[in-house]
């Protein structure tokens, strides 16, 4: 069983920060407040690796994102020193009970069975809250330890589970912190198998790029596709991807028609398949 050590918690950040080419869809870019809670929460599991004092402010009032790593941190850090860890690791046990008390930071609130309860609908087609979700990934990620799993394997396990029962669509309460929660749990999976898996092949490309590096220039794209079936997830993915490009959308029946501009089409194209199933994909110079 392997541990939690501080190059693990960097590679796990750096990931959940920037992306990787060894996880293209682990793109959803943080904002500037996303990305110092994130910042914050790696300080805070490096301190408590290091034996240090974590401080943990209250995070009332802050966003979810920040609630639920300042409980990660905190129960990371009480779970070595109840332990008495002193060799600057935490055993994956005691990243489950992070998981766990984030999940608690996010606060009980209404459940998926109290919402079906007043709405009529069935508790089974429930959506989770986002609570719920990282409950669910919190109690994976256990039961994946105790059968034996190793960091990489817990963190798939958790992530999955972080995913079961909602689809990305505009009316799910809190999409944006669901796909950040999903996004954080597969950072960790990455960071975790560190260099597992060199790549072999020729030392560089005929342009002289090494692997995951891109030689060529930035071009101005135009890129359409065509999604069918809910608007509702077409509209939510819009509203995603009008962060990195001009975006127009028509509907027509069950056909969602995109038409985008932008100076960085990965991004988009990534975006649109962690989110739906793009079909009549084209990427072209726009003129």
């Amino acid at each position: 069983m392997d541990v939690l050590d501080p190059g693990t918690v960097q590679r796990w950040f750096e990931v959940a920060l920037d992306g990787t080419d060894q996880a293209p869809h682990l793109r959803i870019r943080p904002t500037a407040d996303e990305r110092a809670a994130l910042e914050s929460a790696r300080y805070g599991l490096l301190a408590a690796l290091d034996g240090q004092e974590v401080i943990v402010a209250d995070p009332a009032g802050g966003s979810g994102l920040l609630r639920y790593l300042t409980g990660l941190v905190a129960g990371v850090a009480q779970a070595r020193l109840t332990d008495a860890y002193q060799d600057g690791t935490a055993a994956p046990l005691h990243l489950v009970a992070g998981m766990i008390a984030g999940a608690a930071a996010l606060g009980a609130g209404p459940t998926s069975t109290d919402a079906a309860v007043r709405t009529g609908e069935s508790v089974a087609s429930a959506v989770p809250t986002v609570s719920e979700s990282a409950h669910r990934a919190g109690v994976a990620a256990a039961e994946a330890v105790i059968t034996g799993a190793d960091l990489t394997e817990m963190a798939r396990v958790a992530e999955q589970a972080s995913r079961q029962g909602w689809l990305p669509t505009e009316d799910l309460p809190e999409l944006r912190l669901h796909l950040l929660l999903a996004q954080l749990l597969g950072a960790l999976a990455v960071g975790a198998a560190g260099t597992a898996g060199h790549r072999t092949g020729p030392d560089s490309t005929s342009c002289g790029g090494f692997p995951g590096d891109n030689c060529g220039v930035p071009f101005p794209a135009e890129v359409t596709f065509t999604l069918h079936g809910d608007p509702a997830a077409a509209e939510a993915l819009r509203v995603e991807l009008s962060g990195v490009a001009e975006v127009q959308l028509w509907v027509e029946g069950s056909r969602q028609l995109f038409h985008l501009h932008t100076e960085d089409p990965g991004p988009v194209v990534e975006q649109a398949y962690l989110m739906a199933t793009p079909f009549d994909l084209r990427i072209t110079l726009r003129d």
